[in-house]
């Protein structure tokens, strides 16, 4: 053993600087363990044990239980007593929902008949067509019959109101004047005709 002892130091010693490495390293060594020791000794002294632990923790429960008793004591609530009602709120009051008379019989209401689609369309087109006839017969009235020419091809003089003398239109049948066409010339009157509605005029007497 003291050999090799010897043996090792020779060998560290012939290289300095393999022994100053191996020097660091025992002191580093040493410096560990001498704290490790210090550090179990004062974790041992500090450390409580196990009966103070179980005090601590039943005062602690004690201190609790008492804290919850007094808060019940001071959120507890009375309420008053209550009075049994005497009727039922779920049915009607007769003094403020009176009942109808029974000897009351309220008629059946008669039955309307039922207004068809096709009714009104009806009434609108003959509304429309006597309007639009009432106003071919009023511009009609513009119209004044000067003379009329029998014979093979009969002639009308018609002139527009409000029209001079001589501005008149020498119509034969089938002509026009102010969108009128004239369909018929008779001794006293002739027949003009506007969107299939015919009115006669009469001779103007001079």
């Amino acid at each position: 053993m003291k050999k090799r002892l010897m043996e090792y130091w020779v060998m560290v010693t012939a290289d300095p600087k393999k022994a100053s490495i191996l020097g660091g390293l025992v002191v580093v060594a040493l410096v560990m363990w001498v704290r490790a020791g210090v550090l179990s000794k004062s974790s041992e002294n500090q450390a409580p044990g196990p009966r103070q632990a179980g005090a601590a923790q039943q005062t602690d429960i004690g201190s609790g239980s008492a804290m919850d008793r007094k808060l019940a004591s001071a959120n507890r609530i009375e309420l008053p007593s209550l009075t049994p009602l005497e009727r039922n709120l779920f049915l009607p009051s007769e003094r403020y929902f009176p009942l109808p008379s029974q000897t009351e019989v309220s008629e059946p209401s008669p039955a309307k008949s039922p207004i068809r689609n096709d009714d009104i369309e009806q009434e609108d087109e003959a509304a429309l067509a006597a309007r639009h006839e009432q106003r071919i017969r009023e511009q009609a009235k513009n119209l004044r019959v000067r003379s009329i020419m029998l014979g093979s091809s009969p002639t009308a003089v018609i002139e527009t109101h409000g029209s001079r003398r001589g501005a008149a239109q020498v119509l034969r049948i089938g002509q026009q004047i102010e969108g009128f066409t004239l369909i018929e010339v008779h001794r006293s009157r002739v027949v003009v005709e506007q969107d299939g509605i015919r009115v006669a005029l009469t001779l103007a007497t001079p």
